[in-house]
């Protein structure tokens, strides 16, 4: 169909028409388009997208296949670890254990802990988990989080 079209001839012009025919198909269809659309996105206007997606595999997709630069990237983790959804906010603590140092997750965990009630756990955990748990915890907890953003 149309995606085998743009996977052979596509190019950049093509990164927003292969985009809007990801939200038309489905399973495998859909992150194939996904990943083309990113590999397309010349201007990053794509990935800039995906970045402020609701949905998990979008996320997942601009996360490790995006263009972006660091620091766009960081401001959208940093925004998830405060969305109600908690499929969300662990792909936020998992691009930021990934990609940041220890001092810039200890100020994200004490920032995050900072906000009392309105605080989430599951980030709390997470972080805690790779900063200060037994370096077999901390190594299990860093490669689960490794292998949630590279889920499909």
């Amino acid at each position: 169909g149309l995606l085998r079209v743009y996977e052979a001839f596509g190019d950049k012009n093509d990164a927003e028409a292969v985009h809007e025919l990801s939200g038309k198909v489905y399973g495998t269809r859909r992150r194939r388009a996904l990943q083309l659309a990113l590999s397309l996105d010349a201007n990053k206007v794509i990935v800039r997208k995906m970045l402020v997606s609701e949905d998990v595999a979008t996320l997942r997709l601009a996360f490790v296949h995006g263009k972006a630069s660091d620091a766009e990237k960081r401001a959208a983790a940093v925004k998830l670890l405060l969305n109600e959804n908690s499929a969300l906010r662990k792909i936020g603590v998992a691009w930021l254990a990934k990609v940041e140092k220890k001092k810039a997750l200890e100020r994200f965990l004490l920032d995050h802990a900072a906000l009392g009630k309105k605080y989430f756990y599951n980030v709390v955990y997470w972080v805690d988990s790779v900063l200060y748990a037994p370096k077999e915890i901390s190594l299990a907890a860093r490669k689960h989080l490794d292998e949630y953003l590279l889920e499909p």
